[in-house]
């Protein structure tokens, strides 16, 4: 690493202590003084990362940790390309922060910490086999610390491995003096799971011990009421539901004019007519829709075809969204984009995307549900993109959302009024699209798809143009990695047995699902 003179070594020791302090603004001041001055200078790059990261701006990070991991990273610097690596982690960057944990993770194969930081980016990147190698070591290191069987078990979840996920996640409820509860839902999660009358009276007696922590309280209740469904106890269920959700509302509250003004600026710009498609080796598939509406068993289906691969929920459409709207207004921008900035914001995409597609192939997936939002973006940058909207009885597609605790986002989930807010915005926006690119998107309705299958599943071929194969009508027997709650129910021929399920909670619940339902037609 070049040299740096005594007297920014002074001044970047002195943004240190200030980052230590929380006094951001200190530190923001001293590095930009620095890198006007000295802008080659890596660790002032990297303090100035580590400063937006505490300021809770992931973006800026992200940005310079990018720039740093592909060009400056000093390699005889253990220290440095740790805490870049850390920063990657950080900021979603798991490609780049993975890149750097292996090397170090070669030269001190015992680091435990190093190993486990390693294992949750390549979760995150879909690598199961090489977290799993990374869980395993740390555990035959350091037994003791139960949060590697909570993240060993999420590893085994998503390869479909639901005994040994089970395994680890109660291995980790038996070592684990607090934080339990994320132990009891992601048992819940599994689906397939069945608690006992003592797990139960345990969860309760770990519910009343950590009441006053909102956030466990939380979690808590949704273990407890997935428990009382299992026992098919409605009513209490709902009881722990709601409470669960009251909760989230608190902690994460929706801001629906936020959401409804991004809405309107879209419908309200005037976008251009979509060029010419491109010729591409690879041709992506959009899966969007409301959450749990039936967007992973799309996936799967066409990820069983031998010329698909799947690559999860990618984030870029919204980055890109998001880099738009805070340079100007997304509305006002995507209409405004000039050639040069599709190209950008293209290659971008698919240079990210890329990282994720783990085989050759002409087609791709990206199933984002959120991409509803970005179906105008997606048309301005990847004109030859095929979109499926998949759409599911509002009532049906209400009780689940409620019903699942979301690690991050989906902040209108803890209200039935939020719900209806978020699900009325996302009919309007998607008929605007769909009155905008008839020809580029499938309505694919989820009833139609478990009760027809045969018949959906051709038609869904025939609109991504592939040709038709056995493996897509047996998708279930793939072993494709699933990363969304909804692994163990795509691990299992098609049922219909989600359809009305909403009818569980239909009484108490019917003033909200009349609302719902009124929407249906939309």
């Amino acid at each position: 690493m070049k040299q740096i003179d005594s007297k920014i070594r002074a001044t970047l020791n002195e943004v240190v202590a200030a980052l230590q302090a929380g006094n951001t603004v200190s530190a923001h001041y001293a590095l930009k003084r620095v890198l006007r001055r000295n802008p080659d200078i890596v660790e002032a790059r990297l303090l100035l990362a580590e400063t937006y990261l505490q300021e809770g701006k992931l973006a800026d990070a992200a940005e310079i940790a990018a720039r740093l991991a592909r060009t400056a990273v000093p390699v005889d610097d253990p220290a440095f390309q740790c805490r870049l690596a850390d920063v990657c982690l950080r900021c979603e960057r798991y490609f780049d922060a993975l890149d750097l944990y292996g090397p170090l993770c070669t030269k001190n194969p015992d680091n435990e910490s190093l190993r486990y930081r390693a294992g949750t980016a390549a979760y995150k990147t879909g690598q199961l086999g090489t977290a799993e190698k990374h869980f395993r070591r740390c555990i035959e290191l350091r037994p003791e610390v139960a949060a590697t069987y909570l993240q060993l078990g999420h590893s085994y979840r998503s390869l479909r491995d639901f005994d040994r996920s089970a395994e680890n996640y109660l291995a980790y409820l038996s070592r684990s003096e607090t934080d339990k509860a994320n132990g009891y839902w992601s048992l819940a999660d599994l689906r397939n799971f069945t608690f006992s009358e003592e797990m139960i009276s345990d969860m309760q007696r770990y519910l009343h011990k950590c009441q006053d922590v909102g956030s466990e309280a939380s979690i808590m209740h949704f273990a407890l009421a997935i428990a009382a469904e299992q026992s098919e106890d409605y009513d209490l269920a709902l009881r722990h539901f709601r409470s669960a959700n009251e909760i989230q509302a608190t902690l994460r509250p929706f801001r629906p004019a936020a959401y409804g003004g991004l809405l309107e600026g879209l419908i309200a710009s005037h976008l251009p007519p979509v060029t010419e498609a491109h010729v591409a080796s690879r041709r992506p598939i959009f899966v969007v829709g409301l959450p749990r509406s039936g967007t992973t068993l799309v996936e799967q289906i066409l990820a069983a075809h031998s010329r698909v691969t799947a690559t999860g929920e990618l984030p870029f459409m919204e980055r890109i969204a998001f880099d738009l709207e805070r340079n100007g207004g997304y509305g006002k921008r995507l209409a405004a984009l000039t050639e040069k900035e599709r190209n950008r914001f293209r290659e971008y995409y698919f240079e990210e995307a890329r990282r994720y597609v783990a085989q050759e192939g002409p087609h791709f997936i990206d199933k984002n549900p959120n991409n509803f939002m970005h179906v105008g973006l997606i048309r301005q940058l990847i004109p030859e993109a095929l979109i499926v909207n998949v759409r599911r009885d509002l009532r049906d597609n209400a009780i689940s959302i409620y019903r699942q605790l979301f690690s991050v986002g989906h902040d209108y989930s803890a209200s039935f009024t939020d719900i209806q807010t978020y699900s009325e915005g996302y009919l309007r926006i998607m008929a605007h699209w769909l009155a905008l690119y008839p020809d580029a998107i499938r309505v694919q309705g989820y009833e139609d798809l478990v009760t027809n299958p045969e018949e959906q599943i051709e038609e869904l071929l025939a609109f991504c143009q592939l040709e038709s194969e056995s493996a897509c009508f047996e998708f279930y027997r793939s072993r494709q990695a699933v990363m969304t709650p909804s692994a163990s129910q795509v691990s299992q021929p098609m049922y219909t047995s989600s359809i009305e399920r909403w009818r569980h909670y239909g009484e108490p619940l019917q003033r909200e699902f009349s609302k719902l339902d009124e929407l249906q037609d939309r």
